[in-house]
């Protein structure tokens, strides 16, 4: 059935292809889009990045030529049934040009301009029709951009400035560089992972902002970065600031199968999972005998008490976790421990990670005919894998075949 609707298709599409006008139901005051251009002399910024800033595109070519158009326009609008339908549903509707999304698409590349360091940039369009076709030019000139002078960082949290300082080298923003808001948040997103990476566990890059000063003469940006101080808790007596407390690792809880029964039972009060095992400083909570050993889960995790918390060792645990074959979803979470510390201390996580485990043992048959020198037959395969044979996360593959 799919067989003859292709070739209907196939045949309907041959003899109307060139006959079916793609403005067939372009109504009469209004023009189909026919195609966008994008004109730039500078290439600093791809025409093609440029291209999708605009708010209305014409309708998708397929090789050079409008099909899903065609296949909406050999459809009778006025019919429902077969092939009508179903053409409309998997045919595209002429896209009809929208002055006012085009003054928007300018407006919209002027800005994106702008955020590149733009200030001084061009955008025109121009509409030129032909007969029921309407093609759009924007003509860009990017000018002179404006780049970064100086930069200036302020932040009353001396551990959380010296750090940052001391990795400027690795700074994705830097005297000379073209004054780009988009590299500015991607900074932001940096910092946040650096300071992640040493302790510093609630950081976020809400607490950084900058502030630009422009010297349109001088085609300059002078650029102060701040640090916002800690949201939470009492600020220090001294100083009468709030610090960014950094966290060490205090316990590390496993759940080597985690299932919703055993989210049930640790939300409902005064039952506990009471089995636990201790190994290398890790607990581990199961209700049995765990299935994996619980060396083969230490060896893979990288999140030890007493240790900084760093976003590369919860990175690195989900990465091991996940290879082992017996393990279906690993989740990580952190709790802060309820007692707070003296002002100016470390403070301290508990983790849990939750393992789900997949099935352990599968079995699979496979049949097949078999002919031999005219001899008709049967050939089967019996395929068993156990994922925890011996409770080391060990994939045993077994295979036997009989004809």
């Amino acid at each position: 059935m799919a067989w003859r609707w292709f070739q209907g298709i196939l045949i309907l599409t041959s003899l109307q292809f060139f006959s079916c006008s793609p403005a067939r139901y372009v109504p009469d005051d209004k023009y189909l889009l026919s195609r966008n251009r994008v004109k730039t002399e500078q290439k600093s910024i791809p025409e093609s990045q440029l291209k999708s800033y605009l708010l209305q595109k014409p309708n998708k070519r397929v090789l050079g030529t409008r099909f899903f158009l065609f296949l909406h326009n050999l459809s009778n609008l006025e019919k429902e049934k077969w092939p009508h339908g179903w053409l409309r549903k998997i045919g595209e509707e002429p896209v009809i040009y929208d002055e006012a999304l085009t003054r928007n698409s300018t407006a919209q590349l002027k800005q994106f301009l702008e955020n590149k360091g733009y200030y001084n940039n061009e955008v025109t369009d121009t509409t030129t029709y032909k007969r029921l076709n309407a093609r759009v030019k924007y003509s860009v000139a990017l000018n002179r951009p404006y780049r970064v002078r100086k930069i200036r960082y302020t932040c009353e949290d001396t551990a959380i400035l010296s750090r940052i300082l001391a990795d400027t080298l690795n700074s994705l923003v830097r005297t000379g560089i073209r004054f780009d808001k988009d590299q500015l948040q991607q900074e932001r997103i940096r910092i946040e992972a650096l300071l992640k990476e040493q302790g510093f566990f609630n950081f976020s890059k809400e607490y950084i902002f900058y502030n630009a000063v422009t010297y349109p003469e001088h085609y300059a940006v002078d650029l102060v970065m701040s640090i916002k101080e800690y949201i939470e808790g009492d600020p220090d007596p001294r100083t009468k600031l709030r610090f960014h407390p950094r966290y060490k690792i205090s316990k590390v809880f496993i759940h080597p199968d985690f299932t919703d029964q055993t989210a049930i039972t640790l939300a409902n009060a005064g039952k506990q999972i009471k089995d636990t095992v201790e190994y290398e400083g890790l607990f581990f909570l199961t209700p049995a005998k765990p299935a994996i050993r619980p060396g083969i889960l230490a060896s893979n995790n990288n999140i030890v008490p007493g240790d900084y918390y760093r976003l590369s060792d919860v990175n690195r645990t989900y990465r091991n976790l996940s290879e082992l074959g017996i393990i279906r979803y690993t989740n990580i979470a952190f709790r802060e421990k309820d007692t707070l510390p003296v002002f100016g201390t470390d403070r301290y996580l508990d983790c849990t990670i939750e393992l789900t485990q997949k099935k352990l043992q599968s079995f699979q048959t496979e049949l097949a005919g078999t002919n031999s020198s005219g001899d008709l037959g049967i050939r089967g395969n019996l395929l068993f894998q156990h994922l925890n044979l011996f409770r080391g996360a060990q994939v045993f593959n077994f295979k036997l075949t009989g004809a």
